[in-house]
């Protein structure tokens, strides 16, 4: 119910205004940062830079994503306003009766299983460790210095903690007596081979409020906010509702059959924006959490902020917006 309460004061003009250069600023950032990591052997990313469509289905849904466009305007988001013609030309597999499209042509793509994958196994060979399915069951502190974290591969003894556990931070927060205000946010999501839909390029279903996002031999339909908890269960009602709801903007309906269901936790704070913070109470502890749709796009300006808090050193970002303070914890 607190965050609940916090979530509707944040749901406001003045708050959504202070909140737009933030993110406009770490994205872009993040993009450059995507660009560099790219670049490095090894590291496979499939970036494409060929923007996000949103596609609406009214005339209404189309004036409200024309408002959307033109408050992100001033602050030098650009956009691209398409009739019906322009987005069927693009896209032919979608409905000729939709109302038209807004193209966000700054906004770029990656696949990030591949990255992840191969960023681990390029950060081993330079010699970073990585214990993977190890799961963190307690620490120990003296004072207000975490100086054991207890898991299932035995025990650490660490100078600096970055906790970035999605979802699961608000849990392991707790064990240290920090109260995290992120709550899950879970999202569903199924996969059709692209023979069935192959975009060009990743689209918004904005009224059905449904990302699709193609990748190699298939497309991924996602959408949905349920507040579950730490629930990981799929509610196959929900999955239907995605794909019934994609269909009013598609040709050729999607088949029944649906190939990698899934879901996950997003970690959602009230306000929207992320947690990159010091935490006072706990001297060597940092937060980088709270991402909730952005977990990917802001991946690697969380990272090196992260690492400039870590060593002390003066960010690159102002980032008393991100602070866990403003909470007023």
């Amino acid at each position: 119910m607190k965050w609940l309460i916090a979530f509707a004061g944040a749901c406001k003009e003045e708050k959504v205004r202070e909140s737009i250069p933030v993110l406009r600023d770490l994205t872009f950032r993040s993009l450059a940062l995507y660009r560099d990591l790219c670049s490095v052997e090894g590291v496979r990313c499939d970036l494409r830079n060929d923007g996000t469509l949103t596609v609406f289905a009214t005339p209404e849904g189309l004036e409200e994503g024309r408002r959307d466009a033109d408050l992100l305007g001033e602050y030098g988001i650009t956009t691209e306003i398409w009739r019906p013609g322009q987005v069927t030309q693009s896209e032919p597999q979608i409905n000729p009766q939709i109302a038209g499209g807004i193209l966000y042509p700054q906004d770029a793509q990656i696949s990030p299983s591949d990255f992840v994958e191969s960023l681990s196994a390029v950060a081993q060979s330079m010699g970073t460790s990585i214990l993977a399915s190890t799961q963190v069951t307690g620490f120990r502190q003296e004072g207000k210095t975490i100086t054991t974290v207890q898991t299932t591969r035995g025990e650490f003894r660490p100078k600096i903690v970055v906790l970035a556990a999605g979802a699961d931070s608000t849990r392991l927060a707790g064990m240290l007596g920090v109260q995290l205000p992120i709550e899950a946010g879970k999202g569903y999501s199924f996969s059709v081979p692209s023979d069935q839909f192959g975009p060009s390029r990743a689209l918004l279903l904005s009224e059905a409020k449904v990302a699709v996002s193609p990748f190699r031999g298939r497309t991924r339909f996602g959408g949905t906010l349920e507040l579950s908890g730490l629930d990981y269960t799929i509610d196959a009602a929900r999955v239907i509702a995605i794909r019934e709801s994609s269909n009013r903007y598609l040709s050729a309906s999607l088949l029944v059959n649906v190939e990698e269901k899934w879901t996950g936790l997003r970690p959602c704070t009230p306000d929207g924006l992320p947690i990159i913070s010091r935490i006072p109470s706990v001297r060597n502890l940092v937060v980088a959490s709270g991402h909730a749709m952005l977990g990917v796009s802001l991946g690697p300006i969380s990272g090196s902020l992260a690492a400039q808090l870590a060593q002390e050193k003066q960010p690159e970002f102002n980032l008393d917006p991100l602070s866990a303070s403003r909470f007023h914890m």
